[in-house]
């Protein structure tokens, strides 16, 4: 899937978490995304609020970007979540590329 989104835009973007077609169940785990831009570099997403599990048990989750996260110049950007249990296990969605976002300018 591909998002295009404009500079600026704070909008929450969302979603669904699904391994072999089938939607991942969150309850109980923790969701953080990862979100790189063209160059590799990694933007930070440890805000309070960054990431929201919007529906657990079908693995709908949004990314709430401030106004500065996404930059054109720097587009295409590159998101993946990583999902934690409390042993610390981690799976990553995608497991492949990650989902493309690209960033228009104004």
């Amino acid at each position: 899937m591909s998002i295009d989104i404009v500079t600026g835009w704070t909008g929450r973007l969302e979603w669904k978490l699904k391994k072999d077609g089938v939607s991942a169940d969150l309850t109980g785990l923790t969701v953080t995304a990862h979100v790189k831009d063209r160059a590799n570099a990694y933007i930070s997403t440890t805000c309070a609020g960054a990431v929201d599990v919007v529906t657990t048990t079908c693995g709908h989750v949004g990314y709430n970007p401030n106004s500065t996260s996404f930059d054109a110049s720097k587009s295409p950007y590159e998101i993946r979540f990583e999902v934690a249990d409390i042993t610390g296990a981690k799976v990553f969605y995608p497991s492949g590329t990650g989902e493309r976002i690209t960033v228009r300018s104004m």
